[in-house]
Parts: C-alpha cells; sequence; structure tokens
C-alpha cells in the first residue's frame, strides 16, 4: 500500500526555520510551499529562506503581510495538511484554520514556562543549564496551543546566543522528524493541554537592557554579553560621554592586589588594551573584548566607568 504523502506550508525567516524545514523532507514529507518576509522586513540574524528553496526544488513566495486576504488565497491553492510557522508575527484565526488539520508552532522553553519575548536571550541571562523546544498546536493565544512534542537542549555557562541557537536547532531537527515519521506512520499525535495556571511570559527586551551597568556583578555582565553577542549586534559599554564601546565577549579575570581591589569603585577601569577594557564590576574584575580599537589615551583621560545614567544624553542619542 503506498504510503499517503503529508503536505506542509512552512513560514519562517531564521536557520530554526531550515532545520525544520529539512528535517520535514528528511523524514519523508512533503513541502508545498516555502514562505519568508521581504528583505527590507526581515528581522536580525535571518536565514536565506529563497536560496534554501531553491536549492531543494520548492516553490517560495515573500509575503509583507502574513494575514491579508492575498496571502491566503495563495496559500489556500496548496491544500496543506499542515503549517508549520516559526513566523516573527502573530498568525490570526483565518490562517490558523487553513491547514486540513492544523499549524504547528514552537517555543524553545519546557511549555508552559517561559511563555514570551526573546526567550533565547532569557534562558542565557537567568542562567538555565538546559531547556527544551515545545512544539504545540497553534491558536491566537501566545504559546499557548496543545502540547504535541518537546525535545531537550542543553546550554552550557560558556554558551554564546549563536551556540545556544546551534543546540535548539540541532534539537528541533530531531524533534521535527520524530513527529513526522509518527504522522506518516498514521500514528494520531498525542495532544497534552498546558496547565494556565503555571504560565509566566517573558517581556520583549530592549536598548537598556543591553548596555553594562558596573554596579552588576561580573558574572551578570558576562551573562549579558553572552545572551547578546554576535551574529547579534552586541550589548553596550558606555565608557564616557562620547565613546560606546561594543562588547564581543567577556571573562573573569585575576587582579593580584586583593586589597587595592577592594578600595576600588566598581566601574574602575583596572587596565586598556587596543582591544579590551578591564573593570572593576560589583565583585570582582571583568574583562570585556571590544570590537573597537581603545587608544592608550583613553585610559590616560578616563579612570572611571560610570553607571548609564551619567550619559544620559548619549544613552537617548543610541
Amino acid at each position: 500500500m503506498k504510503q499517503k504523502k503529508i503536505k506542509f506550508i512552512v513560514l519562517g525567516t531564521s536557520y530554526f526555520t531550515l532545520a525544520c524545514a529539512k528535517a520535514i523532507l528528511d523524514a519523508g514529507c512533503e513541502i508545498s510551499l516555502m514562505v519568508t518576509l521581504p528583505k527590507t522586513l526581515l528581522p536580525l540574524c535571518s536565514a536565506n529562506i529563497m536560496k534554501f528553496s531553491e536549492s531543494q526544488g520548492l516553490p517560495w513566495i515573500e509575503s509583507e503581510d502574513i494575514n491579508s486576504e492575498k496571502t491566503l488565497t495563495y496559500l489556500r491553492k496548496y491544500n496543506p495538511d499542515y503549517i508549520f510557522s516559526s513566523w516573527p508575527m502573530i498568525l490570526k484565526e483565518k490562517i490558523l484554520k487553513l491547514p486540513k488539520y492544523y499549524c504547528i508552532g514552537s517555543h524553545p522553553t519546557d511549555l508552559p514556562h517561559n511563555r514570551g519575548r526573546h526567550p533565547l536571550h532569557w534562558l542565557i541571562i537567568l542562567g538555565y543549564q538546559e531547556s527544551k523546544i515545545s512544539f504545540f498546536v497553534m491558536t491566537e493565544g501566545v504559546d499557548s496551543g496543545d502540547l504535541i512534542s518537546q525535545e531537550s537542549f542543553q546550554i552550557s555557562s560558556t554558551d554564546t546566543i549563536r551556540e545556544v541557537n546551534e543546540s535548539m536547532n540541532v534539537a528541533a531537527y530531531r524533534g521535527i522528524i520524530t513527529l513526522c515519521r509518527n504522522l506518516l506512520a498514521g500514528e494520531r499525535l498525542v495532544r497534552v493541554s498546558q496547565e494556565k495556571e503555571q504560565a509566566n511570559h517573558w517581556r520583549k527586551r530592549g536598548l537598556f537592557d543591553c548596555i553594562i551597568d558596573p554596579r552588576m556583578s561580573a558574572e551578570a555582565i558576562i551573562k549579558l554579553v553572552r545572551s547578546f553577542s554576535p551574529p547579534y549586534p552586541c550589548v553596550k559599554l558606555i565608557a564616557s560621554e562620547n565613546k560606546v564601546l561594543n562588547i564581543e565577549s567577556a571573562e573573569f579575570v585575576n587582579f593580584q592586589d586583593e586589597i587595592a581591589l577592594k578600595r576600588k569603585e566598581p566601574g574602575s577601569i583596572l587596565s586598556v588594551m587596543k582591544k579590551y577594557i578591564v573593570i572593576k564590576a560589583d565583585d570582582k574584575p571583568v574583562k570585556l573584548n571590544t570590537l573597537e580599537v581603545i587608544s592608550q589615551s583613553f585610559f590616560e583621560k578616563n579612570r572611571y566607568v560610570y553607571p548609564p545614567l551619567k550619559y544620559l544624553e548619549t544613552v537617548k542619542a543610541m
């Protein structure tokens, strides 16, 4: 008996989207259409969906508004069994009801815990050592649909946002392979409703979350840097009235004279070289590796990095 083909439409813009699309194909399902945003609307660190689609012989389109009647009319032509979405905006009811069965969404936390915005960044900031990529039946609520699969991934104490993304993508590939193979085998996916009383929602991160305050602990600064390191635009150290440094990485360092160190205020500049600055954080020294070259004259003119509020006009101009 010929195995039934299962058809997906895949919506998304990211490397996560590509990992899941590859898993759908590798499991033996079909992708009828890939949908991405126009280049001018793509979020940070987006993938080349067009290049992937053409390499796989898949049709693709760009949509400025995924919920528009124009896009919906086009998608209906493909009569999908499922839509897999990692779209960076909310899907409305009409598109959620478009596939034969349902739309599958995902979120890289152990739902119902930690719903909401910028989850990978918050996972690093809050010191999580493990998380899960949760797949669920999408509803109009935020990350609130019935769970159909979860895959764990690890987060080490040195992982940057790039490495956490990679670990998540590997787990997502694994999860989608299993999910699709179960569908092809004719198995009905078990749907587990989320316990609403267990849910919390993480807020959107903004510019002010990405500015180092020397009164933070060294560990908090390092986690902040890891959470917004390349390919993201880096956290900022406002080093003076007219100097903002992009911090690429950070690490603990020793200071030999502990008695002298104890007398220094948070923000004291301990040393400066071409591509790094060492400051005293709240509790210990931290080395901040910069994208920019720092001149020695900067150290001669500046002995402290002050809290960001001192540089309010600089912050407003960022």
